[in-house]
């Protein structure tokens, strides 16, 4: 028992939420007439952008009201504001978001400590012409009498334009320049110039099922129109998640690179244009570090399962694993694997079932629950890459795994609803955590307070080469503790492109990550070249 300690929680309790000081005392801010001047032109922007959007839909989509997605930056956070934009019909609340930090400047600085960086706060607002309308009422007001009464629920309006650093359209930038999207589309196409490209439509959530839809058929008339197709398609209201999985050809792709200002990128449904995420999931282990060192536990398990492993497909009839999973394929994975492609799936389920096989110590005395999420994909290498499948949303496959558990689907009863620990060792590569979580970690943490199950999550693998200091004398003259320090200071250097991986920034989940410490004897020293 000494090497599995158990893990004590402790009762769960209500807390009050926590508040910040009112007012943003230490910060200095323009009086009211200054963010008259300074905004004005962005309100007007504004304006001006419903009336263009009004002309371009009435064009390609008449019917549909111009509405557009406003990013209201504060200088700090202004508590309470979801609540009064529910009071002007026409807004819909889409959300807040921490933003970077900001210099000071001759507007907003800190009284105290003039050279300190501020905090900025992002609040996205769906709006329509009336909405904005009446918010720029309530701009007019605030400067000509900033102290005065709005109107009941509308106070925290003041607040906002009070502490107002920005506002403009999420825009281009913010849905598909920022991402990534454009870099990669680039390299795809330059490994292949006539491969058709996947990627990922996140849609801002609407709570309305009907609008939902009418937005949605908006966006894959538009995909359609460009010659692509639709693979997939998910919507979670509980996480607030809406997805379109899609395709376009080489020749829509390219159309996009040269010119990113198309009626399907400056669709304002959109949240983000994303790659299709795939997941890291580490090197190849070889068959020696497969094998015990030592005798290992050869007792049966009883009983029904407590652990499940959402991963690749494991060789069942392996030595040291038949008869201790129960494996769960509905999708039929295991007709596109080749046994010696089942490596992942093989590896964890060993782990979880004799833990570390260089030592010797007792085995689950449960079987395992395994669900293939991971299938080999095309490649000229062998064996080929375990990936999720690239026709569906893993947000949504891990979604249905789940359910499937503990409700079951298609009218089935579940299929496992012992579980109460699920271990999911994979990573989103193209999904670093930086300062949003991601819908896929949302998910795991709704998932795990809906069925009261743990999810033990990868932290993630990064597997880009370290760049040592090339001043450093040859690595096989360092000392060992000299080299720790030496990979160590290059980690530390490079810690903002080796972030957490989606969805191991989930709150509810418990993340792991690698001490490169085990029991193992040191590999060949041809393993590390």
């Amino acid at each position: 028992m000494a090497n599995r300690p158990l893990l004590l929680f402790p009762t769960p309790e209500s807390a009050p939420r926590a508040t910040l000081p009112s007012g943003f005392p230490n910060v200095r801010k323009p009086s009211a007439a200054r963010q008259w001047d300074r905004l004005s032109p962005q309100f007007q922007q504004l304006q001006k952008a419903f009336e263009d959007q009004r002309v371009r839909l009435q064009q390609n989509a008449a019917g549909i009201e111009p509405e557009q997605v406003l990013v209201i930056e504060t200088i700090g956070s202004v508590q309470d504001f979801a609540n009064a934009v529910k009071k002007i019909q026409g807004f819909e609340w889409m959300g807040e978001v921490e933003g970077a930090k900001t210099p000071p400047d001759d507007d907003f600085y800190d009284e105290r400590h003039h050279d300190h960086e501020l905090g900025v706060q992002l609040y996205m607002i769906m709006s329509n012409q009336r909405a904005l309308e009446e918010m720029l009422a309530l701009w007019k007001r605030y400067k000509s009498n900033p102290g005065h009464k709005l109107k009941r629920g509308l106070t925290k309006f003041r607040d906002v334009f009070l502490c107002l650093k920005d506002i403009r359209r999420w825009g281009l930038r913010e849905r598909l320049l920022e991402t990534g999207l454009l870099e990669i589309w680039k390299e795809d196409l330059a490994n292949d110039p006539e491969r058709n490209v996947r990627f990922e439509t996140e849609l801002w959530f609407r709570e309305n099922a009907d609008h939902r839809a009418q937005r949605a058929a908006q966006i894959i008339s538009l995909i359609e129109q460009m010659d692509g197709r639709i693979l997939s398609q998910a919507a979670i209201p509980a996480i607030c998640y809406h997805a379109i999985l899609g395709e376009l050809p080489a020749a829509g792709v390219k159309a996009i690179i040269d010119d990113p200002n198309t009626e399907l990128t400056l669709c304002d449904d959109v949240m983000f244009f994303r790659p299709v995420g795939q997941m890291s999931i580490g090197t190849v282990p070889s068959a020696e570090e497969t094998e015990p060192a030592g005798d290992v536990d050869t007792s049966m398990p009883i009983g029904d399962p407590v652990v499940a492993l959402l991963d690749g497909m494991p060789l069942a009839n392996h030595r040291l694993l038949a008869n201790r999973m129960i494996i769960d394929d509905p999708d039929n994975f295991e007709e596109e694997y080749a046994a010696s492609e089942r490596i992942h799936g093989t590896s964890m389920a060993s782990l979880i079932a004799h833990g570390d096989l260089s030592v010797q110590s007792p085995s689950l005395s449960r079987p395992i629950y395994v669900r293939p999420i991971m299938k080999p994909i095309p490649s000229p290498n062998q064996p080929r890459p375990e990936l999720m499948p690239e026709d569906r949303l893993a947000v949504d496959l891990i979604h249905s795994a789940v359910k499937r558990l503990f409700e079951g689907e298609n009218g089935e009863p579940p299929v496992s609803p012992s579980v109460r620990v699920i271990n999911l060792s994979i990573g989103d590569e193209r999904r670093p955590f930086i300062r949003a979580i991601s819908p896929f970690a949302r998910l795991l943490d709704w998932l795990s307070a809906k069925y009261g199950v743990l999810f033990i999550v990868s932290a993630g693998n990064h597997l880009s080469p370290i760049e040592l200091d090339p001043s450093l004398p040859p690595l096989e003259s360092l000392p060992p503790d000299e080299l720790e320090r030496a990979v160590i200071k290059s980690l530390y250097g490079d810690a903002w492109s080796r972030r957490l991986l989606a969805p191991a920034e989930a709150i509810n989940p418990l993340t792991v990550g690698a001490l490169h410490h085990d029991k193992a004897p040191d590999a060949p020293l041809g393993a590390h070249r």
